[in-house]
């Protein structure tokens, strides 16, 4: 956790160490130096300078003092000068003023405090600084120790190397401070290093105020890993620097490093530990007012806290307490599958789109950032972060896992537990959107949720809105449903059923029923929540929706002699599914659309296959079944038929209809009655059109003829006008509907009746009529997606009639607002497009001659021109965009060019001067027209409602941009037209110049367009790029950015390298400003790999060291990248021995900062890719590995991947590699360590007495 931004982050380990006063803090020279005193280097100059021992600056003790050999230079300064002399000296030196700064001793002693509450702790130094906080405090000075065997709790001040007398007192002193000061004590006698050995058995020591490379440091630990004792307690130590290096550092002497970026961040940590600790209810407070803010208001680290203060049982209670209760929106932190997921894009109020990273949000300070998540390997991420609202990855020693939601609870013990305490919390929000947007997005929730919103319901008085309580209502009874889950799977009723010649048995039957019992679940393609909902909104709508949770998309095939008992099963349990479906917010006409699948009767499997929906996929499976029992016997499914529920528009009614229509003896059914008891939403709904025709079609001439009057009449009367239909739009539609069912009957043998007949003669003559309704088919939703249907139909407009062009156009502007039908959208004006092309630009250039630009229907024309569209048609439309203004032009700014470049490229195959015409005054009008119509019509990224600073010279805004389309379009003329590029460079160099010119935006996207076919273009016309394409790398040309964008996409030739060679290095020197572009910086990564690879050979492109000063000013992620390219080469190329060890040997930089934990994950990775020259690998790469982080794929891979025989071949170089990569602490999602050291016994058994598996083991546990 972390007390502070930017301060160190304290293991949990410490914190609880500190509570139970099993932490001791062992103090170094940084530690007194903000209270005036020197460190040791300074103590050390100062002492020789006093001495004027440093006169020469080649004499011992100068060049001893320049190495940092601090204890040495003491030793030839006593012996040069005398114990007496340097001594005194030395303690004058130390003398502070009246009134240091003692904040950081105060602290100190209230952290390092044993169990009584009492200081206990340890110094190098020899100041007083600690007494003058505390003048009762007892102290230590060598021999005089505390007795580490007394069963006293150990209390006071041990001053380990001595402790300051004042000179004028000329008393003896034992200072350790020469090299043979601390060999005595740590290595020949030893009784520092024995007497720490012991106190790590009882205390947990951390070490501040010290450096890795410190002397003290390094007597001290290497003293203590001399002794073999076995429950010594982990040694920690604060270090100011990068956490990768400090680990590695820290390491290698045997304790845990824990890094901060400065010593003011490390001390206000210290000060803001010691405020918690010494004030529980301080602590307590300040979680208390951080709970009551938006999370998203806070800082990370603050987050942290709270999550940190919730991660233990006694946390989880206090926080359950608050009054009032926490913010509902602390759920979106404590749940890592919504802090870590995915960003989303959004709109806000103005439309403007921005994305939205719950990272940004809700993220805490130990999270990775979204880089590194995308970068995770996918089976590796689900490990990814600390989920606070699971047990088990808080608190690993637990057996049984809990989590408050998406479990199956079938097991579950009612114990007190931090889960059941946050769930407490939860309930006592569970009104405010938070929660509700929380639990509409989860599958499962705990019991208790359950249980505790029950009680709440019991309650006579409650604040709820009617919405939440009908919210909370259907939750609660779709985990009551949940709860009777059956007892058997699909497949295995399935297997059982088919085992027995496809028989159901009655305990099959009952099994069946079970699988089929329908719950309720949250329709989230229906519902409407915004995403990480914070406030009530008005508009919000979260629907709920039965679902068969038991079946299994496959049907069970069933033998005719179970037949009508599986009907009738599927049929009861349409029918709980149907009571379900009343409780929720489901029209009729959506069912009808969405769910209700098209039977064709052809092939059942077909038909199961293009239903999407359990719920579909059952109505498909019940209605073959009765296809095949009308074959055998009509009579059960009559008597089946009988008990289901009458008059019921979403399910019941069409299967009546399903049956009447392959009924063997229809006249029993006296479907007339059934008929006129349909619901006009039913009877009227453009889906049942079909299953009517098909009736009619079927069984007209065998119905009675009651029946048939009742129908008939039932058809002419129609269905009532309401508010919703304009009444010229009513009358419309019902001409067509009523004349196409009545044709219908008509058609059959029998046909209408003389009264009937009369009305359809009538409606024939209606000037709304059109013989062509005739020709239109039923229409049939799309049962997979539910799509609206598009009307491009001319036939409700008389052409013949509307001859001037501006009331045409308005009518079918009219029409095509017109909304009044469900489910259909009128496009009039693509289908006139598609029937007639030269007639709608001369309705379009008519406009134009009266000023009216009608921009939406030219848009519709270059956006809608059919594929059949002739040649001639193509021809026309090319000559028409010549005599177009530049405002309308700019309007068609994407649609238009993109036609250019999709269709207009390949109609002027054979007429090109077409094209280029076209071509120039499309973009000359562009960039007459200003900046605006160049620009991309990919919008700014917001996050948070902030615009986000992001690159628009990139190729995904051209090729969403006008010029970009243009210049696109002359790269597709070289295929489309087959020519030979250098005949015909004078139509494209001059353009590619012309595009470069461009206005606003407009040039970048050129610059990236063309950068982007650089290898094209540099192998046809090798002088022009190099004189006008390359110079625009310098990082001082305005066009530099976007042509890097394009250059780097496609890795540009090798026989180019040398002439990009010093603008590369210019833009890895400067990195300019907006050298931010991550695609940008790791494909110039990959490129210098490339460009290693490719100098290992003849001709020297780049000179080892060369590539090495590009390497070191690459930032992390790119020389990530440029590993995996690395790895890419050698796999492909298997030259490990010779390139691979060169590139390691001679290019790979070695300092420090290339060891981080990252980089050395995709070295592991690279010794497993190289399996055949694994030893050699492992020999070459293993120096430069530091320390790798948690949720590794290295320890992964050789236990779950392809690479676990490296450990049967190579046991003791995994071993190796491992004691390398793995520090003093790991954390608990690392669980294959373990797994790895089980299997390197049982491939070499002795490997256990080995010291580094040792340390490993004790690290697994």
């Amino acid at each position: 956790m972390r007390f502070t931004k930017s301060g160190p982050n304290i293991p949990n380990e410490l914190i609880e160490a500190q509570k139970k006063g099993e932490l001791l803090f062992f103090c170094g020279a940084g530690v007194s130096v903000p209270a005036g005193l020197p460190t040791f280097y300074s103590l050390t100059k100062q002492v020789a300078e006093r001495l004027h021992a440093l006169d020469d600056d080649n004499n011992e003790v100068s060049q001893l003092l320049f190495n940092n050999q601090f204890d040495r230079t003491f030793t030839a300064l006593k012996r040069t000068y005398g114990d007496k002399i340097v001594d005194t000296i030395l303690l004058n030196t130390l003398k502070v003023t009246k009134t240091p700064l003692l904040t950081n001793h105060e602290n100190l002693l209230k952290l390092s405090i044993n169990e009584e509450k009492k200081p206990f702790l340890i110094t190098t130094n020899f100041d007083l600084l600690f007494e003058k906080v505390d003048r009762k405090i007892k102290s230590f000075v060598p021999p005089y120790l505390p007795d580490l065997q007394s069963k006293d709790a150990l209390s006071g001040i041990v001053y380990l190397h001595g402790k300051w007398i004042d000179p004028k007192k000329n008393e003896p002193n034992n200072l350790i401070i020469s090299s043979q000061d601390f060999g005595s004590a740590y290595l020949s006698h030893g009784w520092a290093t024995r007497f720490l050995s012991n106190l790590l058995t009882r205390r947990t020591v951390v070490l501040i105020g010290y450096s890795g490379d410190d002397t003290l440091v390094r007597y001290l630990l290497e003293g203590l890993n001399s002794e073999n004792s076995e429950n010594k307690n982990q040694i920690y130590a604060f270090e100011r620097g990068e956490q990768s290096q400090i680990d590695k550092k820290w390491a290698q002497l045997g304790a845990i490093g824990i890094s901060y970026p400065n010593h003011d961040d490390l001390w206000n940590t210290i000060t803001e530990w010691s405020k918690y600790s010494h004030d529980e209810d301080h602590w307590n407070k300040h979680i208390f007012e951080l709970s009551q803010k938006s999370p998203k208001d806070l800082e990370a680290f603050e987050r942290g806290q709270v999550t940190n203060f919730i991660s233990t049982l006694k946390g989880a209670n206090k926080f359950q307490l608050y009054d009032p209760p926490a913010r509902a929106e602390w759920i979106y932190v404590f749940d890592k599958y919504v802090r870590l997921g995915e960003p989303k894009n959004l709109k806000d109020e103005a439309g403007n789109e921005y994305l939205l990273d719950p990272i940004d949000l809700y993220g805490i300070d130990t999270d990775p950032n979204r880089t590194e998540i995308e970068l995770a390997p996918s089976h590796l991420k689900h490990d990814i972060g600390e989920d606070f609202i699971d047990n088990l990855t808080i608190d690993h020693s637990s057996n049984l896992r809990e989590r408050i939601s998406n479990l199956e609870y079938r097991k579950l013990f009612s114990v007190n537990s931090r889960v059941t305490s946050l769930i407490r919390w939860f309930i006592k929000v569970i009104e405010q959107p938070e929660s509700i947007w929380w639990i509409a997005n989860q599958n499962h929730l705990h019991p208790l949720i359950i249980s505790e919103i029950e009680k709440e319901f019991s309650k006579t008085t409650h604040s709820l809105s009617k919405y939440k309580i009908d919210f909370f209502e259907k939750l609660i009874l779709s985990h009551k449903l949940l709860e009777r889950q059956p007892t058997i799977t699909w497949y295995e009723l399935k297997f059982l059923v088919e085992k027995n010649n496809n028989l159901f048995t009655n305990s099959n039957l009952h099994d069946l029923e079970s699988l089929l019992e329908p719950t309720l679940k949250i329709n989230h393609t229906f519902s409407h929540t915004s995403y990480l909902a914070t406030e009530d909104e008005n508009n919000q709508k979260i629907v709920f929706k039965p679902k068969f949770i038991g079946f299994n998309h496959d049907a069970i095939d069933v033998h005719e002699n179970s037949l009508i008992d599986v009907i009738d099963i599927l049929a009861r349990s349409l029918t709980k599914y149907l009571n379900l479906l009343k409780i929720t917010s489901a029209s009729i006409s959506s069912f009808l659309h969405l769910d209700y699948p098209t039977i064709k009767l052809n092939d059942f499997n077909e038909d199961m296959y293009e239903t999407y929906d359990n719920i579909g996929k059952i109505i498909v499976w019940i209605s073959h079944l009765i296809n095949r029992q009308i074959k055998i016997d009509e009579n059960e499914i009559h008597k089946l038929s009988e008990k289901w529920p009458k008059n019921d528009s979403f399910i019941f009614n069409r299967l009546n209809l399903f049956i009447w229509t392959y009924s063997q003896d229809i006249q029993k059914h006296h479907i007339g009655k059934h008929i006129k008891n349909f619901s006009d939403e039913l009877f009227w709904s453009s889906v049942l059109e079909a299953d009517l025709f098909k009736l009619i079609s079927n069984q007209w001439n065998n119905i009675q003829e009651e029946d048939r009057t009742i129908i008939e009449k039932r058809i002419i009367k129609y269905y009532p006008n309401t508010e919703y239909f304009d009444k010229k739009r009513f009358e419309q539609s019902k001409i067509y509907h009523i004349g196409r069912f009545l044709s219908k009957i008509e058609s059959t043998k029998i046909g209408l009746s003389e009264s009937s007949r009369g009305y359809l003669i009538k409606i024939k003559s209606s000037d709304k009529w059109r013989e062509s309704f005739l020709d239109n088919d039923p229409f049939t939703p799309n049962v997979i997606s539910g799509s609206v249907k598009t009307n491009t139909s001319m036939e409700m407009l008389d052409l013949t009639l509307l001859t001037d062009s501006t009331k045409l156009l308005d009518r079918i502007e009219e029409v095509e607002k017109d909304r009044n039908i469900v489910f259909e959208q009128n496009r009039l004006f693509i289908g006139l497009i598609q029937k007639d092309i030269p007639y709608v630009l001369k309705l379009l250039s008519n406009e134009l001659n009266l000023n009216n630009l009608r921009e939406s229907f030219w848009q519709q024309l270059f956006y809608n021109i059919p594929d059949n569209a002739t040649l001639e048609e193509k021809l026309l439309i090319a000559n028409t965009i010549l005599i177009l203004p530049s405002e309308l032009i700019s309007s068609c700014r994407f649609c238009l060019p993109q036609w250019i470049n999709g269709k207009l490229v390949n109609t002027c195959r054979s007429n090109q001067p077409l094209f280029w015409q076209v071509w120039d005054y499309v973009f000359i009008a562009l960039n007459t027209m200003g900046v605006d119509a160049t620009k991309s019509s990919f919008g700014d990224i917001r996050r948070g409602g902030k615009i986000i600073k992001r690159s628009r010279k990139t190729l995904d805004y051209a090729l969403n941009s006008p010029i970009g389309q243009l210049v696109d379009a002359v790269f597709s003329t070289f295929n489309a037209w087959e020519l030979d590029p250098m005949i015909c460079k004078k139509d494209y160099l001059p353009r590619f110049e012309l595009a470069l010119n461009s206005v606003g935006e407009g040039a970048d996207h050129a610059a990236v367009m063309i950068a982007y076919r650089f290898n094209f273009i540099y192998y046809n016309y090798k002088k022009w790029t190099e004189s006008h394409l390359i110079p625009l790398l310098d990082i001082e040309n305005p066009l530099s950015e976007p042509v890097w964008n394009g250059i780097t996409l496609n890795m540009p030739y090798k026989e180019s390298s040398l002439k990009i060679k010093p603008y590369l290095e210019s833009l890895i020197k400067s990195k300019p400003e907006w050298f931010t572009n991550e695609k940008l910086k790791n494909n110039l990564a990959v490129y210098i790999v490339a460009l290693s690879f490719w100098s290992h050979s003849y001709p020297k492109h780049y000179s080892d060291i060369e590539l090495r000063n590009l390497l070191r000013k690459c930032d992390i992620d790119m020389l990530s990248h440029s590993l995996w390219m690395l790895n890419q080469i050698i796999i492909k190329e298997k030259n490990w021995l010779s390139f691979g060890q060169h590139f390691v040997k001679n290019i790979w930089p070695k300092e420090l900062a290339f060891q981080n934990s990252r980089l050395s994950e995709r070295w592991l990775n690279l010794i497993l890719e190289t399996s055949n020259d694994f030893i050699d690998a492992t020999k070459h790469i293993m120096p430069y590995l530091g320390k790798i982080e948690s949720g590794s794929l290295f320890l992964f891979r050789l236990v779950k991947d392809d690479k676990v025989f490296l450990l049967e071949q190579h046991p003791e170089e995994i071993l190796m590699l491992l004691d390398q990569v793995i520090g003093s602490r790991i954390e608990h999602y690392d669980f294959y360590l373990k797994d790895i050291l089980d299997r390197l016994i049982l491939v070499e058994p002795t490997i256990k007495n080995n010291s580094s598996w040792r340390r490993l083991k004790e690290i697994s546990r």
